[in-house]
């Protein structure tokens, strides 16, 4: 229970109805008056206490990004409260102050945490939550409210962006903004939303594909490194593509290359898949940036 509700006074009603509206405000309001009885009853009688749900939400929207405590499901009369307080969906920018505040970030992440948005709508934003257009067009801005959106959202595949955000791509943003996304991956690890780190000694959970030439380049000696831990799997020679899998933690590594002078230089990355032929199947050579 908390503190501040043992006996509200003006104030608390205040910061409730800022939180929850006028409607949510008055539900908090009838599961004080309940706790109010509850607490004089014998500690032996029930002491139902409805409100607590409506509780936990103004509690974890007066909170921190990302929360250090766990989501709290939303009451349904709750829900249009909370949509409002959202201010629209993962990296919308928010009119005037373009950055969704603290109480707006919190909101989205319970939103997609209980799937009040379509897995699809969440997918998206986290996609685009880095592009280029975020960083210098005038409306936007680096969503990282849409990162973690996806992190939590049960039908999104939290894995799979981790590793396309993960790496340490200096070409593609800042060291501030990668800095707000590994700690919101450690954050997500934390709190069970992604799996641990295996540590296996291929470094599958530490690398990317690589977006540059560059990138390619600085794999290449790490490929050939963990070359004796794998296995091949399958195998395109027509257009030089395989998938290995490593022998200790059993992950999968795609091969790829790159002209390089007289000769191609050969280079791995991580993938995430079940069926190795399948995926080579889909998949097309690089075609990277210098």
């Amino acid at each position: 229970m908390v503190p501040w509700l043992d006996s509200p006074d003006d104030a608390d009603r205040q910061r409730a109805r800022s939180v929850l509206g006028e409607r949510g405000a008055a539900s908090a309001g009838e599961g004080w008056d309940q706790l109010a009885q509850a607490r004089r009853a014998p500690v032996f009688a029930p002491q139902p206490s409805p409100a607590d749900s409506d509780v936990a939400v103004i509690d974890y929207l007066d909170g921190s990004f990302p929360p250090e405590r766990p989501i709290p499901p939303i009451p349904p009369h709750l829900l249009a409260t909370v949509h409002a307080e959202a201010h629209g969906e993962p990296g919308d920018p928010v009119w005037p102050g373009l950055f969704p505040s603290t109480r707006a970030k919190l909101a989205r992440l319970a939103l997609a945490r209980w799937r009040e948005y379509p897995a699809g709508v969440v997918l998206r934003a986290a996609e685009h939550a880095y592009g280029r257009y975020r960083s210098h067009y005038d409306g936007s801005y680096h969503a990282h409210d849409a990162l973690a959106c996806a992190l939590v959202h049960p039908d999104v595949d939290a894995v799979a962006l981790a590793d396309r955000y993960g790496g340490h791509h200096r070409g593609e943003r800042g060291w501030k903004s990668r800095r707000k996304t590994w700690q919101l991956l450690r954050w997500a690890r934390r709190h069970g939303y992604l799996p641990g780190l295996t540590r296996c000694a291929c470094g599958h959970d530490w690398f990317v594909a690589p977006p540059t030439q560059q990138a390619a380049v600085a794999l290449a000696g790490h490929w050939t490194a963990i070359r004796p831990l794998l296995v091949s799997e399958a195998v395109d020679i027509d257009r030089w593509l395989a998938v290995f899998r490593c022998s200790r933690c059993g992950e999968f590594w795609a091969e790829d290359s790159i002209p390089s002078g007289h000769a191609e230089l050969f280079f791995g990355y991580p993938i995430h898949t079940r069926d190795p032929r399948g995926w080579l199947a889909r998949a097309h050579p690089f075609d990277l940036p210098a």
